[in-house]
């Protein structure tokens, strides 16, 4: 059994308060009270790539092609703004906030795409879109459920959480708990 874990980028507390806000707009002016599995506030992060089970022997040699692969990218800021869906506000399956990054962003997580597939991770079949998960929806929403997310999804599409100033990439790792996931950083690489 190996390590489940993920790249990504943490978001400071006080970003992760500000879409804490905004989700909790969501879940009242939706007014859904069950069927969306809403992410901690603590959970908030960018994934730039998914790793999925991992043994332990490989996280030394994960880390290390990490850090190449990060430490020759400048830091650069990104803006949190807007609200969205996948596939859309009034079919939601997946909620996020947006992301309005510079063209770095795509070419660091092409970076790290690149350099984690000869150590046995596939690429990605599809170029980064950058947001940030904010809920699930888990259980099927009946017709005016789906139509009150997607207007308050639609409420929040100019919605700003600010500017997020990225130095370090994470290597994290996932837990399963009763009460949900818990998040563990493993190793933290540093733009130059």
């Amino acid at each position: 059994m190996g390590v489940r874990c993920f790249v990504a980028i943490e978001l400071p507390g006080d970003a992760r308060q500000r879409l804490a806000a905004l989700m909790d707009a969501l879940r009242e002016e939706s007014g859904i009270p069950k069927g969306i599995k809403w992410v901690a506030p603590s959970n908030l992060h960018l994934t730039l790539k998914f790793l999925g089970s991992t043994e332990e022997s490989a996280l030394p040699a994960i880390t290390h092609a990490l850090t190449q692969a990060v430490s020759a990218h400048h830091g650069f800021t990104f803006a949190l703004r807007g609200a969205g869906a996948f596939p859309s506000p009034m079919r939601a399956k997946v909620i996020w906030a947006g992301v309005d990054a510079p063209e770095t962003l795509a070419l660091m997580a092409a970076d790290v795409d690149s350099t984690m597939e000869p150590l046995g991770f596939e690429r990605d079949a599809r170029p980064l879109r950058a947001h940030i998960t904010l809920g699930r929806v888990k259980d099927r929403l009946t017709g005016p459920e789906a139509v009150r997310l997607g207007k308050a999804i639609e409420a929040h599409a100019a919605y700003d959480a600010g500017t997020i100033a990225v130095e370090a990439v994470s290597l994290i790792r996932s837990d399963l708990q009763p009460s949900g996931h818990v998040y563990t950083c493993i190793q933290r690489s540093y733009l130059s």
